[in-house]
């Protein structure tokens, strides 16, 4: 009876492909110990975008279950069969991968969703879109009220990643305003006696464009 916990894998309708493999098999390939076949999986997903979002979001959405853990139990106790059985926290982090290679159009169209999914029962779930909504820049305020919420998440992973990011959004907003500083009155590009760009331009605006560009920056 417990093996009617196994399910034929059937591809969804409209499955984006890239290089002759739907999304689903690029996504199995993720984390291979073949570096060219790992390579391979990222560009092949990179390729296939925002057109892999619909399918890349249900996998986030995936919870533990008695059932699952009795399947994988069982797949650990019998090698023999040459069973593969991916839990659905190795689903998530897969999906989180393919998410993030998919691009930043992928990501901002995710939004909705992971906002939604910061607030699953499952903890698992909640802390994998937590993670995700971490990483846009540190200047979009969208993500900031599940954020805020999900610092008081009743399971101390997600408000430990929530409550880190925080101090981290604070830390490059600081840091940006620091280097912002520097020259206050004069104009972004202006050059120095030289007659070249400043050391400020070259390395204190890079400097800015990376902090705004990435929350987890640590001054």
């Amino acid at each position: 009876m417990i093996l009617l916990g196994f399910a034929w894998v059937v591809r969804p309708s409209g499955e984006p492909t890239s290089d002759g493999r739907t999304l689903t098999q690029w996504m199995a390939k993720l984390g291979s110990a073949d570096g060219d076949e790992n390579a391979h999986a990222f560009a092949a997903i990179e390729r296939i975008g925002t057109n892999g979002v619909p399918f890349i979001l249900p996998r986030l959405g995936a919870r533990d279950s008695a059932l699952q853990f009795q399947l994988l139990a069982l797949v650990q106790r019998a090698p023999f069969l040459d069973l593969r059985f991916s839990t659905p926290s190795e689903r998530r982090q897969k999906a989180t991968v393919a998410l993030i290679l998919a691009g930043e159009e992928a990501m901002r169209k995710s939004m909705p969703d992971l906002i939604r999914l910061s607030r699953d029962k499952d903890s698992g779930v909640r802390l994998t879109a937590v993670e995700l909504l971490s990483t846009f820049p540190f200047n979009d305020s969208d993500p900031l009220p599940a954020l805020r919420a999900a610092q008081a998440d009743p399971d101390a992973r997600v408000r430990a990643t929530a409550q880190q990011t925080a101090g981290s959004r604070n830390a490059v907003g600081q840091e940006v305003q620091r280097l912002r500083d520097l020259r206050p009155n004069q104009p972004h590009g202006a050059n120095s006696r030289h007659g070249g760009p400043g050391q400020f331009d070259r390395v204190g605006m890079a400097a800015v464009a990376h902090a705004e560009r990435w929350p987890s920056l640590r001054t």
